[in-house]
């Protein structure tokens, strides 16, 4: 099951390697402790994301880094599954580039 009908996005994605600039630690991030009602909202998100093929469940490995989650509450008053991937950031390799404002594109443009 694909988790998108766009192509583009897809070949954008398929076989993408994450450039580590160095291995993280085999550790679990500290983790907040979830209440019961977010528990309850975390399993019911995780299980839709299961259905939809968004995510494959699997085993613990050697060598895993997991990362804590968290939620955010919705406008609509349903919570949005966050998982912070902060601290792995750290290990990942990526290029700095600026994007430019819209008010320069205006100017050079020649929108004044």
């Amino acid at each position: 099951m694909n988790i998108t009908n766009d192509t583009f996005a897809i070949e954008c994605i398929k076989g993408y390697k994450i450039p580590f600039k160095s291995i993280p630690p085999t550790s679990a991030f500290p983790q907040a402790e979830l209440n019961a009602s977010d528990t309850s909202w975390v399993v019911k998100l995780i299980d839709k994301m299961l259905d939809s093929g968004v995510v494959r469940s699997c085993s613990h490995t050697a060598g895993e880094l997991i990362s804590p989650i968290f939620l955010v509450p919705k406008a609509d008053g349903s919570k949005r599954f966050i998982l912070n991937l902060k601290k792995l950031n750290c290990y990942v390799d990526h290029e700095h580039f600026k994007v430019p404002s819209i008010w320069i594109k205006f100017f050079s443009a020649g929108f004044h």
